[in-house]
């Protein structure tokens, strides 16, 4: 991060939307992931593991980053806000896994580009292994917006929404033996994408009586203060740093 001078990219001048437009029928555990910056193009920065800008200084090229949570096996829902600045060849969302290029010397659809991946352009196109099609309307150039993802592993669908509106499902038999990571990428310079809102539906009874017991409890020390078996202590006490409920 040293080597850019972000004049005009603080995060307070980035001009994401100000209101979240979770959907209400997402329903399940808070879920707790960054933007990797281990796993970045070199054009892009991450910011409080939240944010990621692309290209600050000017832009010839196209760069991405890739998520922390492995979605393989479960059903995630996240959403990525995209700043004032929205325009260019390909802003994306979508997932793709550890061989997908976090860069690329042209201007293209990176998330997607590869049999491995799946991604949403701001210009209502979706893209996978570099076939495209429309999908929805064009997103308005320069106006904020928010898309969420919903990924069923079970069903082997992605979905996605925009401004909490449900866009449908854009790929069906998304199912792989290779682990599957959210991404984002970007062709155009001082464009920026924050991640939000990330749920995870519950995977069993005890997975949601423990969240339960989470939203009651006021600090991580009152987990050893439940009459419970010391395995199931540690077990609500892991999951309460995974969620970041206490950090």
């Amino acid at each position: 991060m040293d080597n850019y001078r972000l004049v005009g990219m603080e995060k307070d001048s980035l001009g994401f939307p100000d209101i979240s437009s979770l959907p209400v029928s997402i329903e399940g555990s808070v879920d707790s992931w960054t933007w990797n910056p281990l796993q970045c193009g070199c054009y892009t920065i991450v910011l409080d593991d939240s944010i990621a800008i692309f290209h600050p200084t000017w832009s010839n090229s196209t760069s991405a980053v890739r998520g922390t949570r492995v979605l393989n096996g479960g059903v995630y829902y996240w959403e990525v806000a995209f700043g004032q600045r929205v325009f260019g060849s390909a802003m994306m969302v979508g997932i793709g896994t550890q061989n997908t290029a976090l860069e690329s010397c042209q201007f293209e659809p990176l998330v997607g580009s590869d049999a491995q991946s799946f991604g949403l352009s701001h210009k209502g196109y979706v893209y996978h292994n570099g076939q495209q099609r429309q999908y929805c309307a064009p997103f308005a150039e320069n106006q904020p917006v928010t898309v969420g993802v919903l990924f069923n592993g079970y069903a082997g669908t992605l979905s996605f929404y925009k401004d909490g509106v449900y866009l449908g499902v854009a790929f069906h038999n998304v199912k792989a033996d290779y682990e599957l990571y959210p991404m984002i990428s970007s062709t155009a310079a001082k464009t920026a994408m924050r991640l939000q809102n990330m749920r995870r539906a519950y995977q069993s009874l005890k997975d949601q009586c423990r969240d339960v017991i989470l939203q009651n409890l006021k600090e991580p020390a009152h987990v050893q203060e439940l009459p419970l078996p010391n395995t199931l202590r540690d077990y609500i006490f892991l999951q309460s740093w995974k969620t970041g409920k206490y950090c």
